[in-house]
């Protein structure tokens, strides 16, 4: 892994471990000194109990669409996307928050989740547009050299050129019936 990417994802464990926690918790504490105690504990109750039944029920939704896509012989992407994206919303609904009730809530949300799948699915095309590179392999008695590019077609396939620089295979002088 790069050190920018290192990086990067120490920075936003430090962000979801620590600093939305804190944040939580400081909010739900102004809730609390603003109106009460019992009526913030309720609320928190509460929207893990509705996030519980709208992850569900959003849940149960994408299952059948995984389902049908699988019947149709494709491949469900998008569906597994979304479902990943639930499992998280009801992981952030249980645990208790304003910003990770929000949060939780926008990710149930069918069009506000599409709207982020289809900004992770772009981050990730864009990604793969630009892919190229060589590689090269040296192994007991053989080597492989290639050069490789992606590019996405009209349709959103994704063809792969690739060209071999050398394949070499050496056979040891010391077999059995080797013809010098």
């Amino acid at each position: 892994m790069r050190k920018s990417t290192r990086t990067n994802v120490l920075l936003l464990l430090i962000l979801v471990l620590i600093v939305v926690p804190a944040a939580d918790f400081v909010l739900l504490l102004a809730a609390g000194g603003r109106i009460g105690w019992l009526p913030t504990l309720a609320l928190a109750v509460l929207t893990g109990i509705i996030g519980a039944g709208l992850a569900k029920q959003q849940g149960m939704r994408t299952w059948f669409e995984i389902r049908r896509a699988l019947s149709r012989g494709q491949l469900p992407s998008a569906p597994l996307l979304e479902g990943a994206m639930i499992l998280f919303a009801g992981a952030v609904l249980l645990t208790p928050g304003f910003i990770t009730d929000t949060v939780g809530f926008l990710l149930l949300v069918p069009p506000s989740r599409r709207w982020l799948a289809e900004r992770i699915v772009a981050h990730f095309q864009k990604r793969m547009q630009a892919t190229q590179g060589q590689q090269s392999a040296d192994g007991n008695g053989w080597s492989f050299s290639a050069q490789w590019s992606t590019k996405p077609t009209e349709n959103g396939d994704e063809i792969i050129d690739m060209d071999s620089s050398s394949v070499t295979e050496d056979v040891p002088r010391n077999l059995k019936g080797h013809d010098d």
